[in-house]
């Protein structure tokens, strides 16, 4: 899929344009988000796929949020289902 140049059906993506994407869709998604909410995201295979090593195999589910002015990527451990909008508070622990 041709996600960075979508006017070119050629165009070849490279990692550094995957990147790129990412950095502004991070922007994007930062500007939406008040403070202190976010949203469940469910680990998708190619999610996993990119994970450290170390990362808990168990997690199978991400909180994306904004908190202290910053997006921030935890795990989930509930039963939320994935688009839920949830509030984040400073002393969460999940």
């Amino acid at each position: 899929m041709n996600y960075t140049n979508p006017s070119n059906p050629d165009y070849e993506e490279t990692p550094s344009d995957w990147l790129n994407a990412a950095m502004i869709f991070s922007r994007a998604f930062y500007t939406v988000l008040q403070p202190n909410a976010g949203i469940v995201v469910d680990m998708t295979v190619e999610i996993k796929s990119t994970m450290p090593p170390d990362f808990p195999k168990d997690v199978v589910k991400l909180l994306v949020c904004k908190v202290n002015d910053k997006i921030q990527i935890r795990e989930c451990r509930d039963e939320t289902p994935e688009g839920t909008h949830v509030m984040v508070f400073d002393d969460y622990q999940n």
